[in-house]
């Protein structure tokens, strides 16, 4: 390295001491390689300093990486965040779970913004049937309009037809997330109709409505991905192809095949909903699997492969019901193999001749952990 490049190295750890407000204490300093000496005795945070302005020249080399590049650097703080080397230290158990609550978590708050909303929701699906209400103000001028279309007496399954076809022009689709701020969100029929577009168990519920309001015994029917109406004379509003959970009586019966459902569903849930917001919930588990002494090159891939299976996966799931399995694979391979990247142990840093860190240097290197 030339003088003035150890120049350079010199002067990045003299601002970064500033901004740490950390007092000098004269000693050797850097010398024409770039290799941090021991400037400043008994003070960690000052050698942390060097040893970041050193790494940020490339002067302390990783085996498989190289710290050119912004990346390096920023991967560099975020294993030296207090925090995570707290958190990595922590024994397995208490890691593990710990990390499982805070990827938890974050799920839960990226796809349910609103905590209210979903407390409702929840007590809603205990018996969804209590939201029908073919007596509701706000729907009488669609049952007079329904039933004045209805004068020649049509076939039962005309009847739901036009029925069907009357929800789907008069109440637009909209996705949840757009319409309530959460994820998923079942609304009564004053909700749906005061918000003027709903998705499918909005529909489904006004739809019911609807049906009993005419006459018919209606209930609510979902596979996880979709929401539909069952009746004594068949089903309406797209109905899907296996009736995992049914409305009944005064609550829910969950079918055997409901748990076989629950794979298309996920797969469809993640294609349509945020991409900002799925992001951030990847983040937070790249974070949860970073570990002190990573390498860059092995955490920037595990972060890309991460990236690329939740594109793959939004992708295969478009279609709620045709999902293109393939596509869906290879997306939990992908984060199986980044997986596999963040957990293998990285090769502790050395100096550019191949010999070990300097004690002080050595000294803030956080411990690699298992996991």
């Amino acid at each position: 390295m030339s003088e003035a490049g150890s120049v350079s190295a010199w002067t990045r750890g003299r601002v970064l001491l500033k901004a740490a407000r950390v007092r000098e204490r004269p000693a050797q300093g850097v010398d024409a390689y770039g290799s941090v000496q021991n400037r400043f005795r008994h003070n960690a945070t000052a050698v942390r300093c060097l040893t970041v302005a050193a790494l940020s020249c490339n002067r302390i080399h990783y085996p498989e990486a190289s710290t050119r590049f912004p990346f390096g650097c920023i991967h560099l703080e975020l294993t030296r965040m207090k925090f995570l080397r707290w958190l990595n230290s922590l024994r397995r158990p208490a890691r593990w779970s710990l990390k499982t609550a805070i990827v938890g978590a974050t799920v839960l708050l990226v796809c349910f913004p609103y905590p209210g909303l979903l407390r409702v929701h929840v007590q809603r699906w205990r018996n969804p049937n209590a939201l029908i209400e073919p007596d509701a103000a706000a729907l009488s001028p669609w049952l007079k309009e329904l039933r004045a279309a209805s004068a020649d007496q049509p076939a039962p399954a005309v009847m739901l037809a036009r029925v069907e076809r009357f929800v789907y022009q008069h109440l637009p689709y909209e996705f949840d997330w757009k319409t309530w701020g959460n994820a998923d969100y079942i609304p009564t029929v004053s909700e749906a109709l005061a918000a003027g577009r709903e998705d499918c168990d909005g529909r489904a519920v006004v739809a019911a409505s609807l049906l009993a309001g005419l006459g018919y015994e209606s209930r609510i029917v979902t596979d996880f991905a979709h929401v539909w109406v069952a009746t004594n004379v068949g089903e309406t509003m797209s109905p899907g192809a296996t009736q995992a959970v049914v409305a009944e009586g005064g609550g829910i019966s969950v079918q055997p095949s409901a748990w076989a459902q629950m794979p298309k569903a996920l797969g469809y849930g993640v294609s349509p909903f945020f991409l900002h917001r799925e992001l951030i919930v990847v983040l937070v588990g790249w974070l949860m699997w970073l570990r002190p002494g990573a390498t860059r090159w092995r955490s920037g891939v595990a972060l890309a492969l991460m990236i690329a299976g939740l594109l793959l996966l939004r992708r295969g799931g478009r279609n709620w019901q045709a999902p293109i399995v393939w596509l869906q694979i290879l997306g939990v391979l992908a984060y199986a193999v980044a997986a596999a990247l963040m957990w293998k142990r990285a090769r502790p840093p050395v100096m550019p001749d191949g010999s070990a860190l300097p004690p002080q240097v050595a000294a803030v290197q956080t411990p690699q952990t298992p996991g």
